[in-house]
C-alpha cells in the first residue's frame, strides 16, 4: 500500500490517499476524464464534510488479464450523509438531495449525472452507500489497458 495524506485548508479536512500496490504503475486510459471523475466525487466530499473531518481516497485492483485491469476508487467522507430515499436518482442530472431555495450547499446537480457517464464510457460502474450523519461513500469501478 501506498499512503498519502493531505489537508483541505479552506475547511481543515484530513484528505487520505492509499493506492494498492498491485495495481500496475501504468495503465492505459482517459487520464483527463478519470482526473475530472476523481476530483468532482473529493470535490464534493470537501463540500459536504464538515470542518475538521476526514475524507479518505482508496484505489484498489478488482481483476486483470492479459490486456486490462479493472480498478475500484472509492471516496469516503464523514460528511452529512444521503438518505436511502434520496440515493435513487442521485445519479440522474439535476437531481439533488435538497433542491430548495433555502439549501445550504451550492451546486446545479450536474457532477454526479456526468461522473456517471464518464464512468460507463470506461466500461465500469459508480454506486454511492450512505447514512444520515454518518458520510458518504462513492465507489466506481473502470477497465483500464495494460501497458504490454
Amino acid at each position: 500500500m501506498k499512503e498519502t495524506e493531505c489537508y483541505s485548508k479552506a475547511k481543515n479536512q484530513n484528505i487520505s490517499l492509499l493506492i494498492n500496490q498491485s495495481i500496475p504503475e501504468k495503465l492505459i486510459g482517459d487520464e483527463k476524464r478519470l482526473e475530472q471523475l476523481i476530483l468532482n466525487l473529493i470535490s464534493n466530499a470537501i463540500k459536504f464534510t464538515p470542518d475538521g473531518g476526514n475524507i479518505d481516497v482508496s484505489a484498489c485492483l478488482i481483476s486483470e488479464d492479459d490486456k486490462k485491469c479493472t480498478v475500484q476508487i472509492d471516496v469516503k467522507d464523514n460528511g452529512v450523509g444521503i438518505p436511502k430515499e434520496e440515493q435513487k436518482g442521485i445519479f440522474d442530472i439535476f437531481e439533488q438531495v435538497d433542491g430548495s431555495e433555502t439549501r445550504t450547499y451550492d451546486g446545479i446537480g450536474i457532477g454526479l449525472a456526468l461522473s456517471k457517464r464518464i464512468v460507463e464510457m470506461m466500461g465500469g460502474t459508480i454506486k454511492v452507500d450512505s447514512e444520515p450523519g454518518k458520510g458518504t461513500t462513492f465507489s466506481f469501478t473502470c477497465k483500464l489497458g495494460k501497458v504490454v
